[in-house]
């Protein structure tokens, strides 16, 4: 379980680009070595920017996603140094999300939900053993989300976003087991 924070540029070919804080929880879990991460995690976003016809927008975002994370590095873990572990660390993230939107512009209020995927890059490293149960957990992540809104007056609006996380966790080794 973790927390993450970060910078998020969003734009669109009709909306200049506009910076962002991202915020938001995440729920990992891992195979053995980490060959594969399955991630759940909730996503709160609030843009403010200027469509290229001049109007003013903010756009309020909830996501839900739930991707995996793949680590082709995963035999570097072998090695057994912190170099070698940073190397495996490195994994590609691919999911699927729900973004809720809830966007202003002219005064008006839209509201619409998309169904979309998310692409990227992230690293974590522990910060303490975590060959005693469990550790602490800082990484960095990067997401590509994509989505578009279907209601006038900003029908076809297109918005890219570039999403920027640090991210704290903690990991609990171990097999699941019922409690």
């Amino acid at each position: 379980m973790g927390a993450f924070a970060g910078p998020s540029l969003t734009r669109g070919r009709k909306l200049d680009g506009a910076w962002s804080t991202s915020f938001g929880a995440h729920a990992q879990l891992s195979t053995p070595m980490q060959l594969i991460d399955a991630q759940a995690a909730y996503l709160r976003n609030d843009a403010t920017g200027t469509l290229r016809s001049g109007q003013d927008l903010s756009i309020a975002q909830d996501t839900f996603s739930f991707g995996f994370g793949l680590h082709p590095f995963f035999l570097s873990y072998l090695r057994s140094s912190f170099w070698w572990n940073l190397l495996g660390s490195n994994y590609l993230y691919v999911g699927a999300d729900i973004d809720r939107l809830s966007a202003t512009v002219e005064g008006k209020e839209i509201s619409e939900l998309d169904l979309g995927l998310q692409v990227g890059w992230g690293l974590d490293i522990p910060l303490d053993d975590f060959n005693d149960g469990g550790a602490f957990w800082l990484g960095v992540q990067y997401r590509y989300n994509q989505y578009e809104f279907e209601t006038q007056p900003i029908r076809a609006l297109d918005v890219r976003q570039h999403l920027f996380f640090v991210r704290l966790s903690y990991r609990r080794n171990g097999l699941l087991r019922a409690f």
